[in-house]
């Protein structure tokens, strides 16, 4: 777990729970309300953009989210999250690139995703159900429930409860170990209630995975591998499995709300979902290929794609000649990249969604062998999505075309509009904004990238200077008049933000 956080909840704690003094926090009577719990959420989701683990790839984000979002409209949809919840909570997933089989919910509606749990689902219904699970440890606000249970303790062992299960969601042996260090009775009531919590998750889970469309088999097929892991696998790699405990009741439980209506309904449905899975497939391989770090890595990935090059598997070989895609591109070995980057051409046709990760594919290598005007014209069709418009603006910048630099400018305005905490889309339209010569509009794009990433000093005083820049330098254009108006709104609320996330540091 990043020092960072450990630092402030313990800061947080010891001041007696700053916010735990404050009715308006707490007037629903489960501890923390929504907007104390995303105060604390911003503060860690703060540090996890700082770990070195972190990435934000877009490709994978692109596919995570698409997953996400069903979830989060079936939870409206059934009531679990509730408009105060809805209004408070970032629901934001951010993943790490580290290849242990991992995720976890924070306070305040942030998820944390490693590519190695990614990398050991088989459908996009096992990734479903892992995501159901933990957002609805959110929206039953199991935190503020725990602090509710917890509230007749004294503030420092409130917060060794807390360390432990945050420190646990980063490293679950480290989090049993604060957990029980608070209190042995202590941490006994707290095991029980979280073996509450992981029921009622399963629960509330399944019925929100499933009524967003997944396949309720997702919730068995992944229980089963979790289980089996379990029982075999001692090298550490699970930590899901010592902050997610799993148990026969959990998994018999599972079983029995599956039922023999779902099972036949997923057969009869197993044809038409053949472009899904394949992209689930490939997104596997691109999270277990970005999780495979030094060249011995990546020479296994090409190896591997020698040694199944005859298989009658088309989603297997599709993988295979994706993974070692990507493994010869990192040692700069064009023709062979080139070569599995074919025969995944061949393998995905006529599957729409699976050639759509075959052309961002595509247009990375054609980006790495300095051909960004092939690149440009092959991401026509995805503009409209965000990997591949983000793929179209490193293109712009690689050439350094001003039209097209120009209108990837006015493609992400309403982008950003819709979607203001997206801090890497941020920095691309800072970056365009410096090759076009527009000075004010860079400086307010690099500011609200250090604001989404939750950096409100730096977002501060980079607006701020944005702010100087624009005073000694009278708008010459709409552009800028606009930008100048938006500068000053947002110097506003970057201080109350700034002030807000201060006192609760007292």
């Amino acid at each position: 777990m990043d020092r960072s956080i450990i630092l402030f909840l313990i800061l947080f704690c010891l001041s007696g729970l700053d916010a735990y003094s404050m009715p308006s926090d707490f007037s629903d009577g489960l501890g923390l309300s929504p907007a104390a719990e995303r105060r604390i959420g911003d503060q860690m989701a703060r540090s996890l953009y700082r770990d070195l683990d972190y990435l934000d790839d877009p490709i994978v984000q692109d596919y995570v989210n698409s997953i996400m979002a069903p979830l989060l409209a079936a939870a409206r949809a059934r009531g679990e999250i509730q408009p105060e919840m809805d209004d408070a909570y970032a629901w934001h997933v951010l993943l790490g690139k580290n290849k242990t089989v991992n995720a976890f919910a924070t306070p305040g509606g942030y998820f944390g995703l490693e590519l190695g749990l990614l990398a050991v689902t088989v459908s996009r219904d096992e990734l479903a159900a892992v995501l159901a699970h933990e957002l609805s440890h959110v929206t039953q606000r199991h935190l503020a429930r725990m602090m509710a249970q917890q509230e007749q303790q004294t503030p420092w062992l409130i917060g060794a409860m807390i360390l432990g299960i945050l420190a646990a969601a980063k490293d679950g042996q480290s989090g049993s170990a604060v957990v029980v260090g608070g209190s042995a009775a202590a941490a006994q009531s707290q095991l029980n209630f979280s073996r509450d919590m992981e029921r009622e998750a399963d629960r509330i889970g399944f019925g929100v995975a499933t009524q967003a469309g997944y396949d309720p088999e997702g919730f068995v097929t992944m229980f089963d591998k979790l289980y089996n892991a379990n029982r075999l696998n001692d090298s550490g790699n699970f930590p899901y499995l010592r902050t997610h405990p799993l148990s026969t009741e959990r998994m018999a439980d599972m079983q029995g709300r599956l039922g023999v209506k779902a099972t036949a309904t997923s057969k009869t449905n197993a044809a038409a979902s053949e472009d899904p899975m394949l992209e689930h497939t490939l997104m596997a391989a691109r999270a277990k290929a970005l999780s495979s770090s030094g060249v011995d890595a990546q020479q296994l990935l090409v190896a591997q794609a020698n040694m199944k090059a005859t298989t009658n598997n088309t989603s297997q070989a599709a993988a295979t000649a994706y993974a070692a895609a990507m493994g010869a591109m990192q040692l700069r070995d064009w023709p062979t990249a080139q070569k599995q980057l074919l025969q995944l051409q061949s393998l995905v046709a006529g599957k729409p969604l699976s050639q759509r990760q075959w052309r961002y594919l595509q247009a990375e290598y054609l980006l790495a062998t300095n051909q960004a005007a092939a690149a440009w014209d092959l991401l026509m069709l995805d503009a409209n999505h965000r990997a591949g418009m983000w793929l179209r603006g490193q293109a712009a910048l690689a050439l350094q075309n001003q039209a097209q630099l120009r209108q990837c400018l006015i493609e992400r305005r309403s982008w950003l509009v819709e979607h203001p905490s997206d801090a890497l889309m941020w920095q691309q339209q800072s970056n365009m904004a410096v090759a076009t010569g527009w000075t004010l509009g860079a400086m307010r794009a690099a500011a609200e990238s250090k604001a989404a990433e939750m950096d409100i000093a730096q977002a501060l005083e980079r607006m701020r200077a944005a702010q100087a820049w624009g005073a000694k330098n009278p708008a010459t254009s709409g552009d800028d008049q606009i930008e100048l108006s938006i500068i000053d709104s947002r110097v506003r609320q970057l201080q109350s933000q700034l002030k807000d996330l201060q006192s609760s540091k007292m």
